[in-house]
């Protein structure tokens, strides 16, 4: 008789799945802005990019809250990334 679950554990380990992603880990507000917003968050690199794509900004931020002044932006919608994967993607409306 074979044991499929034994085989599995055995061949894949105990868990097989994605990494969970902490969503409270990371905050942004006033969302929509008009010129900055303020990202609550473990800190690290991330990205904003427009809605085509193209990234608009990039650059690190330390752990906790951080202002990202992006007066110079047209109104549309963007993409908070972290480069890293600590917290799921943000979208962003600029008004």
């Amino acid at each position: 008789e074979v044991n499929n679950r034994a085989y599995a554990s055995d061949r894949y380990g105990s868990s097989v799945g994605l990494d969970e992603v902490d969503e409270s880990s990371s905050s942004i507000y006033p969302n929509p802005f008009s010129n900055a917003v303020t990202l609550e968050s473990k800190g690290g690199a991330i990205q904003i990019s427009n809605s085509i794509g193209q990234v608009v900004w990039r650059g690190s931020v330390p752990a906790g809250k951080a202002e990202i002044n992006l007066n110079r932006l047209p109104a549309g919608w963007y993409l908070l990334r972290s480069s890293d994967g600590k917290f799921d993607p943000i979208r962003l409306l600029k008004n």
